[in-house]
């Protein structure tokens, strides 16, 4: 229920950065997702017949989890639900956050991204070079 409540209802942050204005406790190592989904007609059906807000009830989900929904959109014109989720830096958890959902029977299409803010980007682009210098693939 958990991830189809995230969706009918990225790289590591450091926790010390703040996401919407909020610092996290800097022992709190966090990584930014984007859960972008299609419903199917089922999942319409679901979403039609109990007409409600999703996103407290996602929030509450994945605040169980020890994550944070920072938004939740759905995309008017193309029937997907976008949320961007703060969690956990536990690699097996966001595996698992994912897997979830694929034998649901609800989705016709499910993707998931991780964010990397734009210093989190420099710095991985700063390394480049030490990757190339080992990179023997043409």
């Amino acid at each position: 229920m958990l991830l189809f409540v995230l969706l009918v209802s990225g790289a590591g942050l450091l926790a010390a950065e703040p996401i919407n204005g909020v610092v996290r406790p800097a022992e709190q190592e966090r990584r930014l997702f984007l859960f972008v989904g299609e419903p199917n007609a089922k999942a319409w059906r679901i979403l039609i017949d109990t007409a409600q807000d999703r996103q407290a009830t996602a929030a509450a989900a994945v605040a169980k989890l020890g994550g944070e929904i920072l938004s939740y959109y759905f995309g008017l014109g193309d029937g997907k639900n976008y949320i961007i989720a703060s969690l956990p830096d536990d690699e097996t958890l966001i595996q698992a956050l994912y897997v979830t959902r694929l034998g649901d029977d609800l989705l016709k299409s499910y993707e998931m991204t991780e964010l990397l803010t734009s210093p989190q980007m420099a710095k991985a682009l700063a390394r480049v070079k030490e990757v190339k210098a080992v990179d023997d693939i043409d």
